[in-house]
């Protein structure tokens, strides 16, 4: 007996590993401070509870839709047509997915077929490569310019289009960069894609956390990419509601079938009165978002002073999200190397950049998803632990 190769062959994700690191420590009694978790330490807002406790006291329990609840795909249309994305048909291009990783493996298994190549801007999430493994695709990283917060370029993503080419996955705000990408850095990706016939994945799921003014373009206001555009989106990140396993896609109809089959093979539906949640989410007030985006970007300052005023570390800007990449390479070799010194010596927990792809060897991710005492201890830790590095190595 064996597992099946298309699963033997996926690796342990970082992330996972770190996590397992950290309980362990934990229930040895170490006080440590993990930053390297995307979860939002804040509570769910309060209307989108109660949104759900009313759907669970009205019995909304059962199976519902497989492509969703009419009123939440109608809300969702709504939120795009507010974006300039109209037109936008509920019943037929839209499909809500328990969470956004599922809406994004179940557009790549209704998409993909064996050896089809996947673009990856790297560095990415470290979730993409694996999702394209298992849907019997092979994912090809593009090295975005690191000069540019990893954007990508149009002659990059060029030189990797080969012949079995068949989509391209871009997100911003990215994580785990930071970076907010500008209107001019999606129509060069809206160029291949039209120019090789390519289908674009655009993940936004961070759309809502943007700092400083910016807003986040999204690939949906290209109109000429509407018949080859697949847009995810989550309630995880912006409503703080991770554990509700609540996303979505939208797509074009013709292919938005397959999606939806993809869907009730595997998941059926999503649970109802999470939809509801999701509902009193987009039709409610909308304060407590704006509140943590201000906090947020509280917090991105905090760190980056920190960050900046250490000789031993240097960071990206951040324009979005609540990750920032840590340049560790005067610390450690390699991120594998820094995660693990930081974490016996510091006591402090960041993502290896490894994990996210070529181009971030150099690099730890570092969440500011945790509250102002535990950022403030935590960047000390850091600190501290990076100037002993240099002590240890004579200066």
């Amino acid at each position: 007996m064996c597992l099946a190769s298309r699963v033997a062959a996926l690796e342990s994700p970082a992330s996972m590993e770190l996590a397992q690191r950290v309980r362990e420590l934990r229930a040895a009694g170490v006080q440590l401070i993990d930053m390297s978790t995307g979860d939002p330490d804040f509570r769910t807002p309060p209307h989108i509870v109660e949104g759900a406790e009313r759907a669970l006291r009205g019995g909304r329990t059962h199976y519902g839709p497989a492509r969703g609840d009419p009123e939440l795909l109608e809300a969702i249309a709504e939120r795009y047509a507010a974006r300039g994305m109209e037109g936008l048909d509920p019943a037929r291009q839209i499909v809500v997915t328990p969470g956004g990783k599922q809406a994004i493996f179940v557009t790549l298994l209704a998409t993909l077929n064996p050896c089809d190549e996947v673009l990856l801007v790297s560095p990415c999430w470290l979730s993409y490569a694996d999702m394209v493994r298992l849907c019997g695709g092979r994912p090809v990283f593009v090295a975005g310019d690191s000069r540019r917060g990893f954007r990508v370029t149009e002659e990059a993503l060029e030189r990797h289009v080969g012949k079995r080419a068949r989509a391209v996955i871009v997100n911003s705000p990215c994580n785990p960069t930071g970076a907010v990408w500008e209107w001019e850095d999606l129509d060069a990706v809206r160029r291949v894609a039209l120019r090789h016939g390519l289908m674009v994945i655009s993940d936004e799921t961070y759309d809502e956390i943007v700092f400083d003014g910016r807003r986040a373009v999204s690939m949906g206001e290209f109109a000429d990419m509407r018949d080859r555009l697949f847009l995810i989106n989550s309630f995880s990140k912006t409503y703080a509601m991770t554990g509700w396993r609540i996303g979505y896609v939208i797509g074009p109809a013709e292919l938005m079938r397959g999606v939806l089959r993809a869907q009730q093979n595997t998941a059926t539906c999503t649970a109802a009165f999470v939809q509801a949640a999701a509902l009193a989410a987009l039709r409610g007030p909308q304060e407590a978002v704006r509140t943590m985006v201000r906090e947020y970007q509280e917090r991105r300052d905090l760190v980056l002073g920190k960050v900046r005023n250490c000789s031993r570390l240097d960071c990206l800007p951040v324009e979005g999200t609540f990750y920032v990449l840590v340049n560790v390479s005067a610390v450690a070799a390699d991120s594998r190397a820094a995660s693990a010194y930081f974490l016996e010596t510091g006591r402090v927990a960041l993502t290896p950049g490894a994990a996210y792809g070529p181009g971030a060897e150099r690099f730890l991710r570092l969440s500011f998803a945790v509250d102002r005492d535990s950022l403030h201890q935590g960047m000390a830790r850091l600190i501290a632990a990076a100037e002993e590095a240099e002590n240890r190595s004579g200066g």
